[in-house]
Order: C-alpha cells, then structure tokens, then sequence
C-alpha cells in the first residue's frame, strides 16, 4: 500500500462553496483553490460574472484561467470554466514564441489580450492585440499605428490600450504614452510635459470609472487628462511627496488622488487645487516581511482595503477615515486584491492558490461587533503532519470550556465524506483522529464546531 501523508493547516474558514463560510458565521462567500501555478493578477468583467486570472510576471507556461461568480451545482461561486494556455492564443499566427504583456475584458464575453510574439515570417518580434472569446478562440485582432512597435510597457483596462515606449525613431519623447480606445479605434497622445531627464517619464496612476479620463504621473508633477482631446484639466507639483507614495488610486470626481503612503499613512491629493489631506495613519498599514500590501478601491470611492502580508486585510471608510472591518478568515498572502463592478464583494487571490469572495463593506459587521464575533471562535493551536500507513488524520484543538465536538470533512464539492462526534469534550486540549480506508491525494476541509464556536482548516492528502 503507498504511503500518503496528511497536512493539516490552521487556515480558518477556508472552504470550496458558500454554505460552508455562512454557516461558520465567515465573511467568505465562496472560495477554490488550485494546486498549479498560482496567478498573481486578476480582473472582473463588466457584469462581474466572470473573474480572470494569469501569471503575467512569468515567462513559462503563461495562461489564463477564467471563473464563474455565478451560482452552480457545486456551490455559489468560483467555479473554474476554462483556461487559456498562451499556445491557444498565439495559434493563428505565424509565431514560435512570445509572452503575454497585458489582458482585460473587453466586454461581458470577450477578451483583450496584447502579446510579444515573433514572427516567423518577417523574422522579428511585434506586438499583436487580439480580441479572444472566453474559450481563447479568436476573433479579432486590433490594428494600430504602434503594434509594431517594441513597447517599454503597456498596460489595458476599461477598454483603453495604454502603450508607453518609443512610438517613431523621430520621437524625442521617449517614454511617450499613446491611448487607444479599443471600441473607437481613436489614438490619443500624452508626451511628456517636463524635460528632467530620463527617470522622468510618464507613468498612468488611473483611469475613471466611463475611461473618459487618465491620471498621469512625472516624477512629481501629477496631472489629468482627457482621453477623447487629450487636454489636460488640472494638475500640480507636489516636490516633497513624490516618491513615499506605496499606490495611488484616481477618485470618482476625476481631480482627485487617493495615496497609500510608505509612512502607514493614506493622504487625498487634489490636483486642480493643490490641496493635501491626510484621512487615515494607522499601523495596520504597515507591511509584513517581504509581502506588497494589495490595494482596492471601490467603485464608488468610499472603501479602501489593503491587504497585509499576515493574511489580514483591513476595510477603511475613506470619508470619516475610521476602519470598518477587517478581513481574517483566510491566512495566507495575497498577490491581488478588486470590488466587483457593483461593489457588493472583494475578491482576492493568493500565493498558495486560493481564489475567494469576501462580502462586500454593506454585509460586513462593524469593528465593534467583529470583536464580540471573534469571542465565539475556536482557535486551533496547531496543526500536525504524520505518514499515514493508518489512513488516519489527526486534528489537535483547545476547547476553553467544556463543550460537544463535531468534525466534518468534506471535498472539493461540498460533499461530506467523513464525520466525527465527541460528546462532552473538557476543557482543554485534545487530539481526535478519524480514520478513511481508501482517501484519494487531493484537497480537503473540515469544520470543528464545538458549542457555538466554529473553526476551518484544511486537509491535504498526497502520496
């Protein structure tokens, strides 16, 4: 018989579907989790129907993986519906090899993707936009005046091509940004308004919510333009705070920034009038080890949230400048961070390959209740790794007072497959072991209710 070996790690309330996290009193809706490469980006379509993650900072085994919201038979949410290995992508044209750069939804159905490639037939690399629907089959590519162009960068969102790099050998504006509007094929020119040298070019902060206006950043001058003209609208110098800044985000009135700075504090910044705020300086927006705190903003402006390497993800009411809520069911790192279109969920995506859906700022309690909620849960105190020729799992946990002891273990799809009762359990420490003959390797969850209080792990069998 070959050997498996049992992980079990106190991740709380990690599961697979939607009923699991309600039930356990959890701000998880829904989650999955993948044993392949983990993605560190992720977008949501227009709808937010569908998520869709990549691994763009690799140059190996590029794909993109794509998720429904959307209630199924297996649960509520995060189901995976395809994924899109860069090969499929890169199919219809004459190319050996080449990466992704940049990807968005460019409607409810449909795909934008910009890639390296190069080209066997003209013999050098070019830049290829393409329009792909869901299953990666193409449908379309875009032709524009720099495609063939070698960019520095370039980045695509709310159906904005963004293109930075040398756009003609004539260009003294090296680092240049053209803006294509990919729906009306209109190409708009941003060149660098200051002459400070080669570290001083333009890089884009923000694009509004109807991508009518960019936010743009020179060094330390920070301005506002208008995608359809290209006219500035307002701008201004700030010399003393252009490089503490951790993330910068474009508010809903379109003059405005939202900074997250390196000093754990979060300023708005008003580019028309030159006025700097601070609203929030808290020492829950710090970092841990070498982890880069994520950052969201919700659409309406409102909500902050920014993850810490710990696992934690703190929720800030960017008005009154007091947290609402923090997120602590899941610990693990978090490699990005988005609202939904509609503001009502925050997702998140993981280093360990987790993907899950927190309820949005209107569903979530208040810090005051938080903590009262937080006395009611069961801490696990560790967890324990054996070779289990026995087929049998060891769950260790410390009961504060006397209470019965239910286990539950279930699959990826929500099935329970194994369950242990412990009546009348003291107060104290204890160790349960439930035993399966024949458990494929593979993910698992549990759920330890004792009393009222409630924990969630998980359980990884390999052989």
């Amino acid at each position: 018989m070959t050997p498996r070996t049992f992980l079990l790690t106190g991740l709380l309330s990690l599961f697979s579907v939607s009923l699991f996290a309600q039930s356990s009193g959890s701000d998880i809706e829904w989650i999955t989790w993948t044993d392949k490469t983990p993605h560190q980006s992720l977008i949501i379509s227009p709808n937010g129907k569908y998520i869709a993650t990549t691994n763009l900072s690799t140059f190996a085994n590029q794909e993109i993986r794509i998720y429904s919201t959307e209630e199924s038979e297996l649960g509520l949410g995060g189901e995976l519906q395809n994924t899109i290995p860069y090969s499929k992508v890169v199919e219809s044209f004459n190319a050996i090899h080449g990466i992704y750069t940049t990807f968005g939804f460019l409607s409810d159905e449909s795909l934008f993707v910009s890639q390296r490639i190069y080209d066997t037939i003209l013999r050098n690399y070019r830049q290829v936009l393409v329009q792909t629907n869901l299953e990666g089959k193409l449908i379309g590519e875009f032709q524009t005046a720099f495609s063939s162009s070698n960019p520095t960068s370039d980045v695509y969102t709310k159906g904005l091509y963004i293109f930075s790099g040398n756009i003609t050998s004539t260009t003294p504006y090296v680092d240049s940004l053209l803006v294509t509007s990919l729906l009306s094929n209109q190409t708009t020119t941003f060149h660098n308004r200051y002459d400070i040298g080669t570290e001083g070019r333009t890089v884009l902060i923000g694009v509004s919510a109807d991508a009518s206006v960019i936010a743009l950043r020179q060094r330390n001058h920070y301005w506002i333009g208008e995608v359809a003209s290209g006219k500035v609208l307002a701008e201004h110098e700030f010399n003393s705070y252009y490089d503490t800044w951790r993330d910068i985000r474009l508010l809903p009135d379109n003059r405005s920034l939202l900074i997250v700075g390196i000093d754990n504090t979060v300023r708005t910044m008003n580019v028309e009038t030159g006025e700097l705020k601070r609203i929030i300086v808290s020492g829950d927006l710090q970092t841990y080890g070498n982890s880069t705190p994520q950052v969201a903003l919700s659409p309406n402006g409102r909500y902050l949230a920014i993850s810490q390497g710990n696992g934690v993800i703190h929720l800030w009411d960017v008005r009154t400048g007091e947290k609402k809520h923090t997120y602590r069911d899941y610990q693990g790192v978090f490699s990005a961070i988005e609202f939904t279109p509609d503001g009502q969920h925050l997702i998140g995506l993981t280093l360990d390959g987790a993907l899950l859906s927190y309820k949005g700022p209107d569903h979530v309690a208040s810090i005051e209740d938080q903590e009262q909620l937080q006395a009611n849960r069961l801490e696990l105190i560790n967890s324990s790794t054996f070779n289990a020729h026995s087929h049998t799992a060891r769950f260790t946990f410390t009961l504060p007072e006397q209470a019965d002891v239910r286990i539950s273990i279930y699959n990826l799809q929500g099935e329970v497959i194994g369950e242990v009762v412990k009546p009348s359990l003291q107060r104290g420490e204890h160790v349960v072991e439930w035993q399966q003959g024949d458990l494929p390797s593979g993910v698992y969850f549990y759920r330890l209710a004792a009393g009222n209080k409630l924990a969630t792990g998980r359980l990884i069998v390999t052989r």
